[in-house]
């Protein structure tokens, strides 16, 4: 159990110090630094001289991301994710010239959403989408958790990646994960209150409503039904 957390944090590329810390305040683990190090070089895991992954493995994952909802990420997202999602290891260049994006929306309509936004544009223009509360439905049902898993890859990407300093800019460097479950590591604290789960719940009840795009709804037979007779 301890070793597959600390293997998971190491291939998210925390530093050790972060590690411990987030066992700590996550999963409620006391452990030294030393002890994370030897069980990381009992599994074999280390930062450099790590040999790079197969071209064919590598060439494969970029292939399948540039034909899906990756194929407009830029060099830096595209790097991280195939570490995190293909656990792909590949040489890093050093470059100055990434850019910010100038706000979350942007980088999510530029990592995910642009892509199906694209898609369906095509499929009305081949006629194959018109619009209609039918094709509407079949849409919701058929690319709701495809839209919903790469909108999860996209917030975990955001959340490992990591916020560098700039000296014209007055805001907190390091990783999202980290600011908000380690905040006494950049002198804040933690300012989330405890509720009670029954309030939430009820309140959810009342004023909140589960989309049904990832289950076959009444109405999806019903319209099942009268598209097929």
């Amino acid at each position: 159990m301890i070793e597959q957390l600390i293997r998971q944090y190491f291939l998210k590329n925390y530093k050790i110090s972060e590690i411990r810390d987030l066992l700590l305040t996550r999963n409620e683990i006391i452990i030294s630094i030393s002890t994370i190090k030897r069980i990381l070089s009992s599994l074999g895991l280390k930062r450099k001289n790590v040999p790079e992954s197969s071209m064919q493995d590598i060439v494969s994952a970029i292939i399948k991301e540039i034909y899906s909802c990756g194929y407009n990420l830029g060099y830096r997202s595209l790097w991280k994710k195939l570490k995190l999602e293909y656990n792909l290891t590949v040489k890093r260049d050093t470059s100055v010239k990434n850019q910010r994006i100038e706000s979350y929306w942007g980088r999510m309509r530029q990592h995910t959403v642009d892509f199906y936004i694209q898609f369906f544009k095509c499929m009305q223009e081949k006629g194959l989408f018109d619009g209609s509360n039918l094709h509407i439905k079949c849409l919701q049902f058929c690319f709701g958790p495809l839209i919903r898993h790469d909108l999860n890859t996209n917030r975990k990407l955001w959340n490992e990646h990591r916020i560098r300093k700039q000296a014209v800019r007055n805001h907190l460097a390091g990783r999202p994960n980290v600011l908000f479950h380690l905040p006494h590591r950049y002198a804040s604290r933690d300012y989330r209150r405890k509720v009670n789960p029954n309030t939430v719940e009820k309140l959810m009840n009342k004023f909140t409503k589960k989309p049904k795009l990832f289950e076959r709804s009444l109405q999806m037979k019903r319209l099942s039904k009268k598209q097929l007779y």
